[in-house]
């Protein structure tokens, strides 16, 4: 887990729909988490002294244990948004 990530608990109604509906923060928490990864990924390559494009960099983001690691506890975090929606409706 990255130091800046927020913590977003799953079983508060009001903190969930923040952070996963429509205009909601994941997608600007996701940006800054990707963009952290991309820098320690640089760093990393420049203190072994590998050579690294900018789309190198960007595609080992992605893959960096941080990046998949926020992509998946909010994807529960998500899930847990939509079976609160799908409860309250109803269905």
């Amino acid at each position: 887990m990255l130091p800046i990530e927020p913590d977003v608990p799953f079983d508060d109604p009001g903190q969930l729909a923040a952070f996963h509906k429509g205009m909601g923060h994941f997608e600007v928490w996701r940006k800054i988490v990707l963009a952290t990864c991309r820098k320690a990924v640089r760093a990393e390559a420049e203190a072994n002294k590998q050579k690294m494009t900018g789309d190198m960099a960007d595609d080992e983001a992605h893959t960096h244990p941080a990046y998949v690691d926020f992509c998946t506890r909010h994807l529960h975090g998500r899930i847990a948004y939509e079976n609160m929606i799908t409860e309250k409706m109803g269905v």
